[in-house]
């Protein structure tokens, strides 16, 4: 079962900090170093010092900083401790596609468990953000970013208990790269109850943040081991999480695509076995259509010879994925790419992505640029991952190849902190 918690959250005040805008960044590991430099020049408050290193800085080195960083924020009222316990509702509100979206989620401390049948991870982690977020965690003793967790519960049945408490405008609102942020604190324990129960019986997969569940996990195992109390909403035992149902309308998911290095000029002729070549004369926009239209055939677009070749790949019926993995997981068009096309096809194995063989990129324009600019051979574009997909390779008990998602827009940081032990 999920069992979620209303808790004290802490927040800014915006009586010192002013636009809340100034202060919000994306998420640790969406951000680079112009970012980094960008946040840390918009305001002294910004939530990227409680999270990344300062430019010049070693990595391992800030952590002690940050820490007392927060300790004087909340000394001198620049964060604000919640007088009451409360979920926060929290909308998102983006464009996508020509028309303007709504992704809804509800704000709250999870109880913790060890991977398993409640809680699902769908990528895999890697040890140096695991250990940089577990430093981070010890120094700070606080959930400074949210877990993003996508539910199996009632969606409608969640909104109808903090529906009533959203009349008036939002508590919290911030516009960061073209989505607007609004929070509401929701501190009716009636309230409280209806959603804990509605949740109670829910599964739940990790869209975003499997490094922080992980981190998380190993500083309760730590703080267990220490005989340090830490039972509540506001213990070591739960972790900050942003719970979002897997039917939400809002929910956009797009797809990473692959530049690769190096690839013969008769790549499609050396595909024909396994793969449909159809050329494509039109432009970038008809060719992910064309993409999209093929759907459920897995499907490829690939853009090569400086962008003047283009067309889509379509996998022939019958063509066995081979390699580990469950029906569900080889039939990723991921894993077709990768198994059939970049390594089978290709030779680009794990040491040839290393050393920079393989390179992505979000959106598909900025494939086609660098394939036209000459920094890749070619650009392979994929579809996006279904929700639904990422909810079947979770339950078979395996994990996404990296860079399988990317759930847009990010959860941002600095709307709501969780200290623990009460502040």
């Amino acid at each position: 079962m999920l069992d979620v918690h209303p808790f004290h959250g802490w927040t800014y005040d915006l009586a010192r900090v002013g636009d809340l805008s100034r202060v919000v960044t994306q998420p640790y590991d969406k951000i680079d170093l112009a970012m980094i430099r960008a946040y840390r020049e918009a305001s002294p408050w910004s939530a990227v010092r409680l999270i990344r290193e300062p430019p010049g800085e070693a990595a391992t080195a800030w952590h002690t900083g940050a820490a007392s960083t927060l300790e004087s924020w909340c000394a001198q009222g620049v964060l604000r401790r919640a007088p009451e316990a409360a979920f926060y509702a929290y909308h998102q509100v983006y464009p996508h596609e020509g028309r303007t979206q709504t992704r809804r989620a509800l704000i709250a401390a999870l109880s913790l468990r060890p991977w398993g049948r409640e809680v699902m991870p769908h990528e895999r982690t890697l040890r140096a953000p695991l250990e940089d977020r577990l430093r981070l965690t010890r120094a700070t003793r606080a959930n400074l970013e949210p877990v993003f967790l996508l539910h199996s519960g009632d969606a409608a049945a969640v909104e109808e208990a903090l529906v009533p408490h959203m009349a008036q405008g939002a508590t919290m609102e911030a516009t960061i790269d073209g989505t607007v942020h609004r929070v509401w604190p929701v501190g009716d324990p009636e309230a409280h109850r209806r959603v804990r129960e509605t949740l109670a019986g829910a599964r739940a997969v990790v869209a975003d943040g499997h490094h922080r569940y992980e981190t998380s996990l190993a500083y309760a195992e730590e703080c267990r081991a220490a005989g340090i109390p830490g039972t509540g909403p506001e213990g070591h035992g739960t972790v900050l999480t942003a719970l979002v149902a897997m039917d939400d309308p809002g929910l956009t998911v797009l797809p990473t695509h692959r530049l690769v290095r190096a690839a013969p000029a008769d790549l499609p002729s050396r595909l024909e076995r396994q793969f449909e070549w159809r050329p494509h004369a039109g432009d970038l926009a008809g060719l992910c259509s064309a993409m999209a239209a093929a759907r459920p055939r897995t499907a490829f677009g690939l853009v090569a010879e400086g962008g003047r070749r283009a067309g889509l790949l379509l996998l022939r019926e019958g063509v066995r994925v081979p390699g580990p993995g469950g029906d569900a997981y080889r039939r990723l068009d991921v894993t077709v790419l990768h198994r059939l096309v970049l390594e089978g096809a290709l030779g680009l194995g794990e040491e040839a992505v290393r050393e920079g063989g393989l390179a992505y990129e979000r959106h598909a324009a900025d494939a086609q640029a660098r394939v036209r600019e000459g920094a890749a051979a070619c650009a392979f574009l994929l579809n996006p991952t279904g929700v639904a997909q990422v909810r079947e390779v979770a339950e078979a008990g395996e994990r996404l190849p990296q860079k399988t998602t990317d759930f847009y827009p990010k959860m941002i940081t600095g709307l709501v902190f969780r200290r623990m032990g009460g502040g």
